[in-house]
């Protein structure tokens, strides 16, 4: 079940940028560093390449971790998840991705893997960024 409470604030969630250096699609980037997050270090552009979808990936990966897929939820719906310490991987584009890290009260913090750093985005910019393409949001809870 999902909790209501939330923290107001939650620092956004360190990524080990080059580690994910070698991937070179921002959805590959994404899930790298998410199971990186858990200490898991595979070959997820291979995968990709053999057509596994980040869904299966991770599903299969995250052994010590429930993965959650959160697909049709509006981007304050996942916020929980990312105050339990867990990173949230979403569809910005047909063949892009972006992991939401952190927040605040007005805006979640989004990691871009092929922008350096991390950038706040108001929760209305977002759940606009994230409703066209489908809000497809995937992440795990331990």
């Amino acid at each position: 079940l999902l909790k209501r409470a939330r923290a107001a604030v939650k620092r956004a969630i360190p990524v080990n940028e080059e580690l994910i250096a070698e991937n070179t699609t921002s959805i590959s980037k994404c899930i790298s560093a998410m199971l990186d997050i858990e200490d898991i270090s595979i070959d997820v552009e291979s995968l990709l390449n053999n057509g596994q979808t980040p869904r299966e990936i991770l599903a299969g990966s995250l052994k010590d971790a429930r993965f959650m897929d959160l697909s049709g939820c509006h981007v304050e719906q996942v916020l929980y998840y990312i105050s339990c310490g867990a990173p949230v991987f979403a569809l910005s584009g047909a063949n892009d991705a972006v992991l939401l890290t952190g927040y605040d009260q007005n805006s979640v913090t989004v990691y871009d893997p092929m922008v350096p750093g991390n950038s706040a985005v108001s929760f209305a910019d977002a759940d606009e960024l994230f409703s066209e393409n489908g809000n497809v949001f995937l992440t795990y809870l331990k």
